[in-house]
């Protein structure tokens, strides 16, 4: 007990204001329990945002839409899944470019592809699959065996993984490459060597 305390007479005052005093420090503690509450559902709230725009990203682009078509020339279609899977390797043999100016080159890029595959089916250049896996095989510079366990079928799955194409995609690409160099061939004859 202090001094005043004992001269003042009036103990139940004092004993008053401390109990009302713990009174208000336990008012201040919960209501920082409340804040911190708050906070931490705020942050979790938004963290399930977060996840569930990426899960809607991952299911737009990989499930609702992949066959989805992004370019058209001519009668030629270039899909959703097609651009995204030739994305990394054109990225790859492009270099430092930036990623806005990497995708319309690769539209253009298929745009190009478009416009051969219309001229070369024009002209009367039309390649059957056994044309497109020849092709492969003289680009990957191995004889023609498409037996299992061939040298052929062996470099064709190293390309296929280094890549990241699938088969339809690559055989699509090899398609337009083929195309192109029976175009050129096509004109050279009919124009001449200058």
């Amino acid at each position: 007990m202090t001094r005043r305390d004992r001269t003042t007479g009036l103990p139940g005052a004092q004993r008053g204001r401390r109990a009302a005093a713990r009174a208000g420090e336990g008012d201040r503690f919960s209501a920082q329990r409340l804040a911190r509450f708050g906070i931490i559902g705020v942050a979790v709230t938004a963290l399930l945002v977060v996840v569930a725009l990426l899960a809607y990203n991952w299911y737009d682009s990989s499930i609702a839409q992949p066959g989805k078509t992004v370019l058209r020339v001519g009668e030629e279609e270039f899909s959703l899944s097609y651009y995204a899977a030739r994305l990394p390797e054109f990225a790859r043999a492009e270099g430092a470019t930036s990623g806005l100016l990497l995708t319309d080159a690769l539209l253009g890029k298929l745009e190009e592809e478009g416009l051969v595959l219309t001229a070369a089916a024009e002209r009367g250049i039309v390649l059957s699959d056994d044309d497109v896996t020849a092709a492969i095989a003289v680009w990957l510079g191995v004889p023609l065996d498409t037996s299992r366990g061939s040298l052929f079928d062996n470099r064709y799955r190293d390309e296929l993984r280094n890549s990241g194409l699938s088969d339809s995609h690559y055989r699509e690409q090899t398609r337009a490459r083929e195309a192109e160099t029976r175009l050129r061939e096509s004109l050279r004859e009919e124009i001449g060597e200058t």
